[in-house]
């Protein structure tokens, strides 16, 4: 298997983006910032779900695994990455100038 570029991912998020838009009432942008930062609430709650699983700090009848936990992490970054669709957010230029920034940071 390939490695996943930033291109492939915004690609994908691109379509999901679309296919939301196009298979619903046309929402306003407010509606729509608020209803995918709701999904991405959502999903970090399950990454946090699967966390405290992992570590046998959950309920005795969710059972995560490394698998579905990675599943989880890749769920959050999806959701984050259509939400930043709403805004036009390029994230690998966001990425990239956060990096720098924290890299400018810890280097001193």
């Amino acid at each position: 298997m390939s490695e996943l570029t930033f291109t492939e991912l915004d690609a994908f998020c691109e379509k999901l983006h679309n296919h939301f838009i196009r298979t619903g009432e046309t929402p306003s942008l407010k509606e729509m910032a608020y209803g995918r930062m709701v999904k991405t609430t959502e999903e970090v709650g399950e990454l946090s779900d699967a966390v405290l699983d992992y570590f046998g700090r959950q309920r005795a009848d969710k059972d995560h695994t490394a698998d579905e936990l990675a599943l989880e992490v890749a769920d959050v970054i999806i959701a984050v990455s259509i939400l930043a669709k709403t805004f036009n957010v390029n994230i690998e230029e966001a990425l990239r100038t956060k990096m720098a920034k924290i890299q400018k940071r810890i280097e001193g």
